[in-house]
Formats: C-alpha cells, sequence, structure tokens
C-alpha cells in the first residue's frame, strides 16, 4: 500500500453531498406518492377475527392498490431518468472540475483543455441502476404490506395497529430511497475520478477519507495510504478501493508523484 502522505487540500464531496441529497428528496417524493393508494385499507377494521369479507376486501383493494403503484412507476419512469441523468452530469462535471484544481496545484498543468476520458459508461450506470431501484422499491414494499395488512385481517389486529404498521412501511421504503440516492451518487463520483485519475496514467492514489465522526474507523486507518486501483487494499474483510463500499464516503487523492518521476 505505501506509507502515509499529506493529501491534497480539496475535499472534492461537499456539491455531490448537495446533490445526492436533492436526488434522495425527489427519490422521496415518489416514493411517498406510493402511500395514497393503500390510505384506503385503514378503512378496515379488521377486529372481526376470521372475517372472510374482511379479508376479501382488503385483498381488493390490495390487488387495486398494486395496479395503481405499477401505474405510477411506469409514469414516473421518465422523471427518474430525466433526474439521474442531470444528477450523473452534474456530478461528473464537478469531479473534473475538481481534479483539474488538484492538477494545477500538483503540477501546474490544465486537464480542462485536454481530452476527457470517456465516463459515459459509468453515467449510463447510474441512471439504469437508480430507475431499477427505485422500481423496485415500490414492488418490494407492496409485497410487505400485503403480508402486513392480511396477518392483520387474520389476526384481528386493532385498526390502530395496523395503521401505525402502513405508516411505518412506508417510511421505510422513503428512508430505504434516501440510502440509495446516497449511495449511488458517491459510488459515480469514485467511479468517474478513478476513470479521470487512469486516463492520466496515475494508477496509484491516496486514500482520504472526509475527515469527520461519521468516518469508520477501518477507513479512517487509510487516511493517507498510497494504494493501487488496480490492487485494492483490504478493507472490512473486502478488497474496495474508496467509495466502494456501502455509505463510503471516502475517495481516491490523486498521487501525481508517478508523472513527476
Amino acid at each position: 500500500m505505501g506509507h502515509p502522505r499529506r493529501r491534497l487540500s480539496f475535499p472534492p464531496q461537499v456539491l455531490p453531498i448537495r446533490l445526492e441529497e436533492a436526488l434522495g428528496g425527489h427519490w422521496d417524493s415518489i416514493v411517498s406518492g406510493f402511500a395514497e393508494d393503500y390510505r384506503p385499507l385503514l378503512g378496515i377494521d379488521p377486529r372481526a377475527r376470521h372475517d372472510s369479507g374482511k379479508s376479501a376486501e382488503a385483498k381488493h383493494l390490495l390487488d387495486k392498490a398494486r395496479r395503481r403503484m405499477e401505474q405510477k412507476v411506469g409514469e414516473a419512469r421518465s422523471r427518474v431518468e430525466g433526474l439521474a441523468s442531470e444528477f450523473a452530469k452534474r456530478t461528473s462535471h464537478y469531479q473534473r472540475q475538481q481534479l483539474a484544481r488538484q492538477a494545477e496545484a500538483a503540477m501546474g498543468i490544465s486537464l480542462l483543455t485536454m481530452r476527457d476520458a470517456d465516463v459515459g459508461r459509468h453515467l449510463r450506470d447510474f441512471v439504469r441502476d437508480n430507475v431499477r431501484y427505485v422500481t423496485s422499491i415500490g414492488q418490494d414494499q407492496h409485497e410487505a404490506l400485503e403480508e402486513t395488512v392480511m396477518d392483520a385481517i387474520r389476526s384481528g389486529t386493532h385498526h390502530e395497529v395496523l395503521r401505525d404498521a402502513i405508516h411505518h412501511r412506508f417510511g421505510v421504503s422513503v428512508r430505504h430511497a434516501r440510502l440509495i440516492a446516497r449511495d449511488q451518487t458517491t459510488k459515480l463520483y469514485s467511479r468517474v475520478n478513478r476513470e479521470r485519475q487512469k486516463h492520466l496514467g496515475l494508477h496509484r492514489y491516496v486514500w482520504a477519507t472526509m475527515m469527520d465522526e461519521r468516518v469508520r474507523d477501518s477507513h479512517a486507518d487509510m487516511e493517507g495510504q498510497v494504494c493501487r486501483f488496480d490492487d485494492p487494499p483490504i478493507v472490512d474483510g473486502e478488497p474496495a478501493n474508496p467509495g466502494e463500499p456501502v455509505q463510503c464516503r471516502c475517495y481516491s487523492d490523486p498521487y501525481f508523484e508517478d508523472l513527476l518521476l
């Protein structure tokens, strides 16, 4: 891995963090919008234990809510694609500016006048993955809700308990949407950063953290270590470059010394 060194002074993820917060907010609104179609279920009082009529009514409302949810997912697809595409471009643009600042400070050259690396594949993957994740949230949510509702009907669960369970399910889904947005944006930054550094001939990097209380101890131990993209260090038992582990906010600081030899 090499020896620790002082990292460059341009922490790159201030804007992407704001981006993923905004992206997560859009995802929240899409996912929470599914909740409206499940509200009629709260009109069923499941206290009549083993009431087949109540079960049939609940199943009918669940099927209707599922169809509406699937329709909304289809309608939201183009919106999700548009949002993800815009955030991908903005994250990529910001990363290139940050790398250019680092190159200017370290070597006195301007990267903005040089031919850029081809990062289009990473941007397309980001859009595709976000569409898949958001649509799968709706499907997973319905399956969990169906089981919750039918169990409540069969056991005669009190109305307020069922209501709280449904509200909790939607809350979990919204938090899941925000987590996805945060994780995917960080991974995108990491991938385009790696692609552009390798395009410059930089095959080694310095592991850099956000240096705050949220940094995991195992990642804090990597701060300042010189590593290789093609031979990543073992972190938490797995080989990983910065930004690859789930919810990792670390990034690869360019190791320009390789170009100055």
